[in-house]
């Protein structure tokens, strides 16, 4: 038998199922690259069915993700967990659950976790044999989805001691990047690309604006991965400072609350024109008229404001999420004067809120 090290023998079971560095305080890595070892304690204990693989192909953070060919692979005590889900988590508690899950063909795929019973589950599509389940999706993904989710809200104080990772139909669903966390804020600063290691990128224009739409894409892995990128690169800042800013035709608040007021002109063309410009700038233009709805406008200028913002809520919901992640890029590089300029925008527009909430959060880490 292999010789342990000093070191290791003076680490618990749980830290030495897991791979790479230790994760960030406030987060327990549950998996991510340890998969083999996670593997050989999901034993199944009641005999059902089912078979998992370490997939090095499919993944979406780090080099290797778990593959359940159905149903499932579990234990309700693996050696060294016992986690503690609290409201107020001191160090060594937590409250939140991260996961990535990729079910293609499936009817359902599950997440379980054993607290003296398995009644914490989160599912995604059908609960196949009605064993009650927190359902976070009509569907499986077919491609790699980010989950996350308050553990003591959904369940209240609990002991977490076993894990089931659980697929009914289809071939097979991937898992990956399994974390508990004090806070989402937490969570949201695990970096497990590997690209903190690798050291700064130094990025081409064309790579830059690839990233810039993996943000916002609809594969999770890409977003994600781009997230991280984008923060270590040289011009990662730069460039994300650049692209948040823009507005068409220097387009400010003064202009978004004419077109609104032209909304209601005498003359046909001009209420025309005012919508059109309006849907060229609808993310910046979406709280202004949200506002203005309230103010108890003509019949007319409340359509036209309806209408505006549900042809466009698509757009606003897409750019919103791009907005939040690249705003974080920013938090990241550690990027205030950045953060500062954009908090000055136009009040009450995604980019302006997603500023000031990150100084908010980089004052508070000081």
């Amino acid at each position: 038998m292999r010789r342990l090290s000093a070191l290791a023998l003076l680490l618990p079971i749980s830290f030495l199922i897991a791979a790479g560095p230790p994760p960030l305080p406030g987060t327990a890595e549950l998996l991510e690259d340890n998969g083999e070892a996670l593997l050989k304690e999901l034993t199944n204990p009641t005999g059902d069915s089912g078979a998992g693989h370490v997939e090095k192909t499919i993944v979406f953070s780090g080099s290797s993700s778990v593959k359940i060919v159905p149903m499932q692979r579990f234990h309700p005590a693996i050696p060294g967990w016992n986690y503690r889900i609290v409201e107020k988590p001191k160090p060594g508690e937590y409250r939140y659950v991260r996961f990535a899950w990729k079910a293609p063909g499936c009817t359902g795929v599950m997440v379980q976790m054993h607290a003296k019973d398995w009644h914490i589950r989160y599912t995604a599509g059908v609960d196949l044999h009605n064993w009650g389940t927190k359902f976070v999706a009509p569907k499986p993904p077919a491609e790699w989805t980010l989950v996350t989710r308050d553990l003591f809200a959904d369940f209240g104080e609990r002991t977490i001691t076993g894990i089931a990772l659980t697929v009914f139909g289809g071939e097979a669903a991937y898992f990956d990047h399994i974390y508990f966390g004090r806070t989402v804020e937490d969570l949201d600063r695990i970096d497990a690309t590997g690209q903190s290691k690798d050291g700064p990128l130094d990025l081409k224009p064309a790579e830059l604006e690839g990233l810039w739409k993996d943000l916002a894409g609809e594969s999770g892995s890409k977003s994600y991965r781009a997230l991280w990128q984008l923060k270590a690169a040289n011009q990662g800042a730069a460039f994300v400072k650049k692209r948040l800013g823009e507005t068409p035709d220097g387009v400010d608040a003064a202009k978004i609350r004419q077109w609104i007021i032209d909304l209601d002109d005498d003359a046909f063309a001009v209420r025309e024109t005012a919508s059109r410009r309006l849907t060229e700038v609808i993310a910046i233009a979406a709280p202004l008229l949200e506002k203005a709805l309230k103010t108890g406008p003509s019949a007319e200028v409340r359509g036209r404001i309806r209408r505006l913002l549900m042809l466009a809520r698509p757009a606003i919901d897409t750019d919103g999420d791009r907005i939040e992640k690249a705003v974080r890029v920013l938090e990241y590089a550690g990027a205030v004067e950045a953060l500062r300029a954009l908090a000055k925008g136009v009040e009450g527009t995604k980019t302006t809120v997603a500023a000031k909430g990150a100084l908010g959060r980089l004052e508070a880490r000081r």
